[in-house]
């Protein structure tokens, strides 16, 4: 199981351990400088979504069954001001 944190430089993964523990597994940098204000995996844990409110923007990933991420294509939406990101249990909606 793999998970991702906030932060403004970049997302850190991290790998969910045997035992409950927590090891680093990557980073990934930011496709924008400013501070990353909300993020969001969908239900089929293939798509990673983070808002970015300064840059008006909501970035977008595909998850690697490694938890690798690559920005998918177009790399971004922009939108007014996003502060957070909800997706409809089917993942069809965002």
């Amino acid at each position: 199981m793999n998970g991702c944190i906030l932060g403004c430089s970049g997302i850190a993964h991290f790998a969910v351990n045997a035992d409950g523990a927590f090891s680093q597994a990557a980073s990934t940098p930011a496709s924008s400088d400013s501070p990353i204000t909300s993020l969001v995996i969908d239900p089929s844990g293939r798509y990673l979504y983070v808002a970015v409110n300064a840059d008006n923007d909501i970035l977008e990933y595909d998850i690697a069954s490694d938890g690798s991420l690559t920005p998918m294509n177009p790399p971004s939406v922009t939108t007014p001001l996003p502060t957070s990101i909800a997706i409809h249990r089917s993942g069809r909606y965002a």
